[in-house]
């Protein structure tokens, strides 16, 4: 891999104004719903509620969760306000997303419970 590729995918927050413009996104609860046959992973903003959370953590507990950013930087990085929950349609670029946010992961791979119960804000899964 070139080290200009290594750079980029190592910033999550330049692969994110891609991903909009690629068309990748899915913004909202009831768009990730929606196309949850299309999902890579889904991200959620770290001043969503924890209700909220728990819901996404239930209903996309066979999809990569994972959980960085405030919904103001999230706005700053794909031109959309308020957005608490996105997801990423399957491809290169989500997967390159994903790699790089793989360590922010809050969901046990494999669809269960990490350690008999849902995580809390700020733990991690590789």
């Amino acid at each position: 891999m070139s080290e200009k590729r290594r750079n980029i995918s190592g910033q999550p927050e330049l692969l994110l104004g891609f991903a909009r413009r690629a068309r990748i996104l899915i913004i909202g609860r009831e768009n990730l719903s929606r196309f949850r046959n299309k999902l890579q992973f889904v991200l959620i903003t770290e001043d969503i509620s924890e209700n909220s959370r728990k819901e996404i953590l239930r209903d996309f507990r066979h999809y990569p969760v994972t959980q960085r950013y405030s919904t103001e930087e999230l706005e700053s990085f794909i031109g959309a306000t308020g957005v608490k929950a996105l997801g990423f349609m399957k491809s290169g670029l989500a997967q390159s997303l994903y790699s790089s946010l793989k360590n922010y992961r809050i969901n046990a791979p494999g669809g269960g419970k990490p350690h008999g119960s849902i995580t809390q804000p700020g733990a991690h899964f590789p």
